[in-house]
């Protein structure tokens, strides 16, 4: 069966736990949940799922960080859809309609910026930059 993953980058818990919890009741097979806290002694809220690689983040500077995430993510052969969820954000839909939205659309919802040569040096540490051949 085809699951959504969901990406948290937070500072510690996600500000409305009990909206995730509810969102997620019942939908066990249909989704994974990959946490990468800043603090990670400050997380309570599925505990057991945040990542083993946590990097140093700021702002602007949260790169690495979801490198982790997607990598861990894509470990598991039946995520079809990566969503990168903050601390504030809340679903706005029923766990099933996007659920539907999700599994049935098989374009990337990341819309993809070209970054000028200064922006990029200035966001994207050196070490973070993937290899380009020219």
């Amino acid at each position: 069966m085809k699951k959504i993953a969901f990406l948290f980058l937070v500072l510690g818990n996600p500000n409305f736990p009990k909206i995730w919890n509810k969102y997620f009741r019942g939908h066990k097979d249909k989704y994974t949940i990959y946490i990468h806290p800043k603090y990670p002694d400050k997380l309570t809220w599925h505990k057991k799922d945040m990542i083993k690689n946590l990097h140093e983040t700021q702002w602007g500077f949260i790169t690495r960080a979801y490198l982790e995430l997607m990598a861990e993510a894509y470990k598991d052969p039946d995520n079809y859809k990566f969503i990168t969820i903050s601390e504030s954000c809340v679903p706005i839909q029923s766990f099933d309609n996007f659920y539907e939205a999700a599994t049935t659309d098989t374009r990337s919802w990341i819309k993809k910026m070209s970054i000028k040569g200064w922006e990029w040096a200035a966001r994207i540490p050196r070490s973070s930059r993937p290899a380009v051949s020219r």
